[in-house]
């Protein structure tokens, strides 16, 4: 909250990165070659046409005259991937960056008011009278899956605004296009918005009913390396100077990065050769539980992890027959479990699977646990 009062109340900005500016190359490209193209139609929607809009985006944000380098390589391979991708046959696209808001009501001192929601959309279409598709454009390396869309806060706004502007509309459609993934998307109904458009009114009066000094409090999270007042921040100067990762450069980073991975290998190479005696010497002692002579640590090797049952791939086929074996797909377990009961293989059949089944026996685990103390006072008794 720090942070959004020094950048959206107080007006304070940070300089923008390579990789925000390419994000912003990549929408404007996007928005360029979708309005002249696609829209207007006044330019052939080809992946030249595309490429011209590129080189213009490029100059414009990036200020870069040099298109072989390997940024403008990869942006020119990201859009010749989603030009490939898209059709736009039997869809009107309404609008490219379209810039609108709706008002959200809230209770002051027992009056209603109103207050403006502000919103920008990548691509806006029409699939149907009765369906609308709001497209996001998402240049970021950490792809999503359709889950996270219809949680997502964003994306659930984006559908109500719609739902608003299309009161008739029975579906609203919100695709986050990953233009180094894939497209990903979740569908709202008009009932999914209702829950929106409540949660929102509840959002907004919490903020308006929030003392005044809450907005600035600090908080540490996984933005604050791109957060403008990050050198005046005492949260992550206490975080810095007690040995924390958030205000690491990328040389620091990568320096702990490979020191820990050559720790856990070690460790984890200890660990091998340290169980197998373990799991003997107790084999030799009969026993599976013991505790340390100080009795403040106890051991249990009675634990298997890692068995599992498998038939042989060659031999499914040949006692159910091919056809049967194929419509099955893989030969997991409990896809062949699932055999039983099916008209085509009979009892005696199923019997012959389940003699093939192959049982490999799991590593039998070491696990040691530190025993908690006693408060003092206490006895077995």
């Amino acid at each position: 909250m720090a942070r959004y009062k020094a950048e959206y109340i107080d007006g304070g900005r940070d300089i923008s990165g390579e990789a925000a500016d390419f994000g912003t190359t990549l929408h404007l490209a996007l928005e360029k070659y979708v309005e002249a193209a696609i829209r207007e139609k006044k330019s052939a929607p080809t992946v030249e046409t595309l490429m011209s809009c590129f080189m213009m985006a490029y100059l414009t944000v990036m200020k870069d005259h040099n298109f072989e380098s390997e940024i403008f390589k990869e942006g020119e391979r990201l859009l010749r991937v989603w030009h490939a991708r898209n059709n736009f046959d039997e869809i009107t696209v309404l609008s490219c960056e379209s810039k609108s808001f709706f008002m959200v009501p809230y209770m002051l001192n027992g009056v209603k008011q109103e207050i403006k929601f502000n919103y920008i959309c990548d691509r806006v279409d029409q699939i149907s009278e009765t369906e609308i598709r709001v497209v996001d454009y998402k240049s970021w390396r950490n792809l999503i899956t359709p889950e996270d869309v219809k949680s997502d806060l964003q994306a659930r706004c984006y559908a109500l605004a719609y739902q608003i502007l299309f009161p008739k509309a029975t579906r609203i459609w919100v695709i986050i296009d990953q233009l180094r993934g894939e497209e990903v998307g979740a569908c709202f109904t008009r009932d999914d918005n209702i829950i929106t458009w409540k949660s929102l009114k509840m959002i907004v009066q919490g903020i308006i009913d929030y003392p005044d000094d809450f907005i600035v409090k600090e908080s540490l999270n996984d933005e604050c390396r791109w957060c403008v007042r990050k050198s005046k921040c005492q949260a992550l100067r206490k975080h810095h100077d007690v040995g924390g990762v958030l205000d690491m450069n990328l040389d620091d980073m990568m320096e702990k990065h490979y020191a820990a991975k050559v720790q856990i290998a070690t460790l984890k190479k200890f660990l091998e050769s340290l169980e197998p005696q373990i799991r003997t010497e107790m084999d030799e002692l009969g026993l599976t539980t013991l505790e340390s002579l100080d009795k403040e640590y106890v051991l249990n090797t009675g634990g298997v992890r890692g068995g599992r049952r498998a038939i042989p791939a060659h031999l499914l086929p040949q006692i159910v027959g091919v056809d049967v074996a194929l419509g099955i797909a893989e030969y997991g377990i409990g896809k062949v479990d699932s055999l039983k009961g099916d008209p085509r293989v009979d009892a005696e059949t199923f019997r012959k699977v389940e003699d093939a089944i192959v049982t490999f026996p799991g590593k039998r685990q070491v696990n040691v646990t530190k025993k908690k103390k006693k408060p003092q006072g206490d006895s077995d008794a």
